[in-house]
């Protein structure tokens, strides 16, 4: 029997594919659970156009987010701490401070986001990595300065 998908499956499809499945699991499984419908012409060409506009929204946030990274290239955030001798910082800078001063310059960036091996412990120039999707990421430059 041939379904058209009208969610994500994770072993199956995506949605708006269309995938010859065993009957009972169509009519068991998928439909019931309004995974998927029956494939007929009305269905296909529906799906063809709410497939179009996924595409378009898909594109739309990708082209958001290239431009988000080049921000991101171009941005530099300085960071204050108290610092003792050998430039040894007291306490240290973290994903969650460099998120915040993110926010403060208009970049809301969630702080998972940001690939810190290791908290800063001390003063000096840094190059950050930000994942924004699995395929964009960017390199933020930190300055992490005595107060």
């Amino acid at each position: 029997m041939q379904v058209l998908l009208t969610q994500d499956v994770t072993s199956l499809g995506n949605i708006g594919d269309i995938k010859e499945v065993h009957n009972g699991y169509a009519r068991n499984f998928l439909i019931p659970r309004k995974m998927a419908v029956m494939a007929t012409a009305t269905n296909i060409q529906g799906a063809k156009s709410i497939k179009d506009k996924i595409q378009r929204t898909e594109d739309k946030k990708k082209k958001d987010l290239l431009l988000l990274a080049e921000k991101l290239n171009a941005t530099s955030i300085t960071i204050r701490r108290q610092a003792g001798e050998n430039d040894k910082l007291f306490g240290s800078v973290t994903n969650i401070d460099i998120a915040s001063a993110l926010a403060a310059e208009g970049l809301p960036i969630n702080k998972k986001d940001i690939l810190l091996k290791d908290p800063i412990k001390s003063l000096g120039i840094y190059t950050i990595s930000i994942r924004l999707t699995s395929e964009i990421n960017s390199q933020l430059k930190v300055w992490v300065i005595k107060e």
